[in-house]
Formats: C-alpha cells, sequence, structure tokens
C-alpha cells in the first residue's frame, strides 16, 4: 500500500467532506490535489516502485479513513 497515495487521498477526502459541515468552497484544491495524486502516482509506477493497485489501495484507504473519521466525529 502506498502511503504517498494514502497521505494524498486523506487530504482530498478531507477536501471533499469539509463543505458538508461548514460553508467553505474547497472545490479547487480538491482538484489540484487529485492532480497531484495522478502526477505522483505516475511518478511511483514509473519508478516501479509500487503495482497500481497498491496505488489505488491506498489512496481509497487514506479517502476511506477521512470519510469515517468525519461523519463519526461529534463536531458541536
Amino acid at each position: 500500500i502506498s502511503a504517498h497515495l494514502a497521505a494524498l487521498g486523506g487530504i482530498s477526502g478531507m477536501l471533499f467532506l469539509i463543505p458538508q459541515f461548514f460553508s467553505v468552497e474547497t472545490s479547487l484544491l480538491l482538484i489540484i490535489f487529485i492532480l497531484i495524486s495522478g502526477f505522483v502516482s505516475t511518478a511511483r509506477l514509473t519508478l516501479k516502485a509500487h503495482t497500481f493497485s497498491e496505488l489505488t489501495v491506498g489512496f481509497i484507504l487514506g479517502f476511506g479513513m477521512q470519510y469515517i473519521t468525519l461523519h463519526n466525529l461529534p463536531l458541536w
């Protein structure tokens, strides 16, 4: 599992979910971090440091952990 993509997936998950709780627009940042995730994925594949499935699982794991955490966090 790629720690690089898990971190980027976590940031992307947070940017995706924050507008549901607060009146903050994060669309541009979300797009930027998804693009960065693509660049990092391409670099990791080119260097043969990971397989495609390891990168995918890392991103989904990071995104999923943010989703679970923010949906179960008592904000008030």
